[in-house]
């Protein structure tokens, strides 16, 4: 299966007739992953262009917080993850989720 293109990503409000756009880079040379296009309203364009910008770091903190759940389970008798560890996850998990409900 074909790698996706790294992350970071961002979102840019366009205008109201092309929507937003989510890049990897320098837009004006085409280094974008998505257009949205505003199908009802602006707010709804931008939330939907937010939440695919956020998609390289939802992916990444799904697979570390399997892989921390997947280690505790795994590992219940001897140690698993440490707290810390587990705080930090948590603390990164809300951040992402915060930036994906954020703006844009």
């Amino acid at each position: 299966m074909p790698k996706h293109t790294p992350g970071p990503w961002k979102c840019s409000p366009v205008s109201s007739v092309v929507g937003s756009l989510v890049s990897y880079g320098d837009i004006s040379k085409g280094e974008s992953v998505a257009s949205v296009m505003p199908q009802r309203n602006m707010a709804e364009c931008a939330a939907n262009a937010r939440l695919i910008a956020s998609a390289p770091d939802l992916l990444r903190i799904l697979n570390s917080g399997y892989y921390l759940i997947d280690s505790a389970i795994a590992h219940v008798a001897h140690g698993g993850p440490t707290k810390a560890e587990a705080a930090k996850w948590i603390a990164e998990a809300a951040e992402i989720i915060r930036s994906a409900q954020g703006d844009c």
